[in-house]
């Protein structure tokens, strides 16, 4: 049996896994590192097609504490355009 954990950053993915790993020591976890590499490979295969993200993408890996990440993330924005 396989069992992938995702979710979003922070949120105890990797606690999760470490407690589940030290109760059932029969199960292999495997190191995050390839895992990682091998999903962001295909995510910027899909990014990298025009046909299915648009012409108009912007991709970014934001890290930081909360307050750093929205501070990112807001910088990120273009302002919209102003209506007369």
């Amino acid at each position: 049996m396989r069992i992938v954990v995702s979710g979003t950053h922070a949120s105890g993915k990797s606690t999760l896994v470490s407690d589940f790993a030290v109760r059932h020591p029969d199960f292999v976890v495997l190191p995050d590192l390839p895992l990682r590499q091998v999903m962001n490979d295909v995510l910027l295969d899909f990014v990298a097609d025009d046909e299915i993200v648009g012409a108009g993408r912007n991709v970014v890996e934001i890290a930081g504490s909360r307050t750093e990440r929205l501070a990112a993330l807001e910088a990120l924005l273009i302002p919209a355009p102003r209506h007369p």
